[in-house]
């Protein structure tokens, strides 16, 4: 769902005329995601 989200947002800054926010926005949010994903993944393999 967020990635969808960003993806739309991305494609919305790209219309504007402003590549290089897009690429920054979606670069930015989805490594954020992935470090959250990668994280709890870790926490949960300890605690086990």
């Amino acid at each position: 769902m967020f990635v969808l989200l960003l993806c739309l947002l991305a494609k919305y800054f790209v219309d504007a005329g402003a590549p290089t926010q897009a690429a920054a926005l979606f670069g930015v949010g989805a490594a954020s995601m992935l470090t959250v994903f990668v994280t709890q993944h870790g926490r949960r393999r300890k605690d086990q």
